[in-house]
């Protein structure tokens, strides 16, 4: 009885190895950066007579898998800015997600 059972376990797994397998690459992406603005207003017009400094932050953060029949891509970005003379603050946020899919040779599937 157990030769049978490993018989067929070594077919079993003989037939597993032919099976399609789909791989897929992932990767994460990060990235940050700053700057500063400077608007010096040297007409000085009626609707805005100061001067502004302004510094940002950017950050982001994307994920990408792809595979053999299509890609999926998500990326988040937010971004923070403060303005010294109005010594105000701002915090913005950007998300974006992608998809596209072969359906078949002459059909495929794209979603932003």
């Amino acid at each position: 009885m157990a030769k049978i059972k490993i018989f067929v376990f070594l077919i079993a797994i003989t037939m597993l190895g032919h099976l399609p397998v789909n791989a897929a690459v992932n990767s994460f992406q990060g990235g940050m950066s700053t700057g500063a603005n400077y608007t010096s207003n040297a007409d000085r017009t009626e609707d805005d007579e100061n001067s502004e400094w302004e510094s940002t932050i950017n950050a982001s953060l994307s994920y990408t898998r792809e595979v053999a029949t299509g890609i999926f891509s998500a990326r988040y970005a937010p971004t923070f800015r403060y303005n010294y003379d109005s010594n105000n603050t701002n915090l913005g946020h950007r998300v974006s997600l992608s998809a596209d899919k072969e359906l078949s040779d002459r059909w495929s599937l794209s979603i932003s």
